[in-house]
């Protein structure tokens, strides 16, 4: 799973604790330090339209199967308008809408690579 916007430490603490509530693999985190894979991750996924093909490959190599998209995180809906038209470019479809957050689900042949 992966929780957007990606990579800005106080929401990032935020996923970690709803993740405590979900129970599943989570992509974002914070825990004080920052490893060199995680920079690169949030490099690639804080401006994800920036290198939209390479971002849309990091979420899939990672195995990111669902991803959170929270609106009221952005300052501008139009900025979370273009990262959930981004992934729906990419093949995700929507799930559900819980408050804020749209939840979308990367299809599983993204996520094996067949076709």
């Amino acid at each position: 799973m992966a929780e957007f916007p990606f990579g800005y430490p106080a929401w990032e603490l935020r996923y970690v604790f709803y993740a405590s509530v979900h129970q599943q693999r989570l992509l974002n985190g914070y825990s004080g330090g920052f490893p060199p894979r995680y920079v690169q991750t949030a490099n690639l996924l804080q401006r994800p339209l920036t290198r939209p093909d390479q971002a849309w490959r990091c979420l899939v190599d990672n195995g990111v199967t669902t991803v959170v998209v929270h609106r009221s995180a952005y300052p501008n809906p139009v900025e979370a308008d273009a990262v959930t038209g981004w992934l729906r470019a990419h093949g995700a479809t929507w799930v559900t809408t819980a408050r804020e957050a749209e939840v979308l689900q990367i299809p599983a042949v993204s996520v094996s690579g067949v076709k």
